[in-house]
C-alpha cells in the first residue's frame, strides 16, 4: 500500500484512447435522412442485473436487481474530413428490491472534429446533464443526483506527418450535487500543450505541458494546483503496436498545506497480433477529485484487456484492474490508503445488423488501511454483478 506515494480499471485520461474497438460485427443502423446532408440515428439500450452489493459497503450488504433502460438518438453530419454531431440521451434505472434508488438521468452533447486544412484543425466536445450514482450506504436521505457539465477541446497546428507539430488542448468538469446526498460540489479543469517531433516513420517523441486546478465549491481553501511536465514518444502500426508512453513529474501546491513534487506517468499501448483480437494496456498515476467523501485522491492504475471475435458475430472481452489511492484532505494530509481490484467478462453476439446481444459479469474488491482517520464501512467492499443486455438500432 503506497504512504503518500513518491513513486494506479482504466484512467480518465486513458481510456478515450484505449476503449474497446470492436473487431466483430458492429451494429450497422439505418439512418434517417433529414436533408442537407444530416443524418439521424436512433438507439436502444436494454440490460437487466444483478447486483450483490447495491450500496458498495463492507456489511450490511444489499441485493437487488437492476433494469436500465436507455433511450438515444445522435444527429450528425459528415463534410470530407469533418464531422458535426449533437446527441441526447436517457439513462432510467430501476432497482427491482429498493425502488427508492430509482432515477432518471439525461444528458445532451455536441461535438465537432473539424479539418480546416492539413494545417490545422479542432476537435470539441461538450456534455451537461443530469447524472446518479450509487448511494454510499442505505441511510443515505437522498441518492447523489448532480447537475454536470463538461468541456473538452483540442487545437492542433501543423500536418499530421511533419516533422514538427503540436496541440494545445483546454478540459473543463464540474458537479453539482443535491443538497442531501452528502457529496461535495466539485470542479476541475486543465489547459497544456504538446509539441511532436517527428523521429521515424510513424513514430513521434512529445513534450507536455499541462497546468490543473481543482477544488470542493463549498470547503474554503480547498484549492489544489497541479503542474505536470512529460516527455515521451507516441508510435502507430510498429509490430502490430499502436499507443504511446509519456514520463514525468508533478509539482503540486495547495492553498490549505505544503508544497510538493511526485513522479507521474501515462502510457497507453494496443497489440494487435490478428485482425480479429486486440490486446489493450494503460497506467497513468495522477490526481483526482473524490466527491463522495469530499478528499482528494492520489492514485495509481493499470488495466488490461483482450477483445477477440471467434466469428464473424461472437466476440469476448476480458479486463482486469487494479488502482492503488491515498485519498488525503485539503492540507495534503493522509486519510486512508486503498486498493481495489477489479475484473470482467463479456461474451456478446450480434444477432443482425441492427441488434447486439451481449452477457457477462463484473466483480470489485477494494480493501483499506487506516491514516488519519478510521476505516469506515464504504471504504472497503466486494461487489459482482450478473447482466444481460441488449443493444438495438433500426
Amino acid at each position: 500500500m503506497m504512504k503518500h506515494m513518491k513513486v494506479m480499471p482504466l484512467a480518465a485520461v486513458i481510456s478515450a484512447v484505449m476503449s474497446a474497438q470492436s473487431v466483430a460485427g458492429e451494429l450497422d443502423p439505418a439512418h434517417v435522412d433529414l436533408g442537407g446532408g444530416v443524418k439521424m440515428t436512433p438507439k436502444l439500450e436494454l440490460k437487466q442485473t444483478r447486483n450483490d452489493n447495491i450500496y458498495l459497503t463492507s456489511d450490511n450488504e444489499v441485493y437487488s436487481g437492476i433494469t436500465t433502460a436507455k433511450p438515444s438518438v445522435s444527429v450528425w453530419a459528415e463534410k470530407g474530413n469533418s464531422k458535426y454531431n449533437v446527441d441526447f440521451s436517457l439513462n432510467g434505472i430501476s432497482y427491482n428490491n429498493a425502488h427508492n434508488n430509482d432515477s432518471l438521468d439525461w444528458e445532451l452533447a455536441a461535438g465537432v472534429k473539424q479539418e480546416f486544412n492539413s494545417r490545422n484543425r479542432l476537435d470539441l466536445n461538450l456534455s451537461a446533464g443530469t447524472y446518479t450514482e450509487y448511494r454510499t450506504f442505505a441511510e443515505q436521505e437522498e441518492i447523489p443526483e448532480y447537475d454536470g457539465a463538461k468541456a473538452d477541446v483540442t487545437y492542433g497546428f501543423g500536418a499530421k506527418s511533419a516533422k514538427l507539430n503540436f496541440d494545445i488542448y483546454g478540459r473543463y468538469n464540474s458537479k453539482d450535487y443535491n443538497e442531501d446526498a452528502e457529496s461535495k460540489d466539485a470542479t476541475s479543469s486543465s489547459v497544456g500543450g504538446i509539441v511532436y517531433f517527428g523521429v521515424a516513420p510513424k513514430t513521434k517523441a512529445l513534450l507536455e505541458l499541462r497546468k490543473s486546478t481543482m477544488e470542493y465549491d463549498n470547503v474554503e481553501g480547498s484549492d489544489f494546483d497541479l503542474d505536470t511536465t512529460l516527455v515521451g514518444v507516441t508510435w502507430e502500426s510498429t509490430a502490430k503496436t499502436t499507443g504511446f508512453v509519456k514520463v514525468g513529474i508533478q509539482d503540486q501546491d495547495r492553498d490549505a498545506g505544503d508544497s510538493s513534487d511526485s513522479e507521474a506517468w501515462e502510457v497507453g499501448v494496443t497489440w494487435e497480433p490478428q485482425t480479429y483480437s486486440v490486446f489493450q494496456l494503460s497506467t497513468d498515476r495522477g490526481y483526482e477529485l473524490e466527491t463522495r467523501s469530499g478528499e482528494f485522491s492520489e492514485y495509481a492504475k493499470v488495466g488490461l484487456s483482450w477483445l477477440h471475435a471467434w466469428t464473424v458475430k461472437w466476440e469476448t472481452n476480458l479486463s482486469i484492474g487494479y488502482t492503488d489511492e491515498d485519498l488525503n484532505d485539503e492540507f495534503g494530509v493522509l486519510q486512508v490508503s486503498r486498493e481495489t481490484s477489479d475484473a470482467s467478462a463479456v461474451v456478446s453476439f450480434l444477432s443482425s445488423r441492427w441488434s447486439k446481444i451481449s452477457a457477462g459479469v463484473k466483480s470489485a474488491d477494494r480493501t483499506a488501511e487506516e491514516g488519519a482517520r478510521a476505516v469506515n464501512s464504504t471504504d472497503e467492499y466486494k461487489r459482482t454483478e450478473i447482466f444481460v443486455g441488449v443493444e438495438l438500432s433500426m
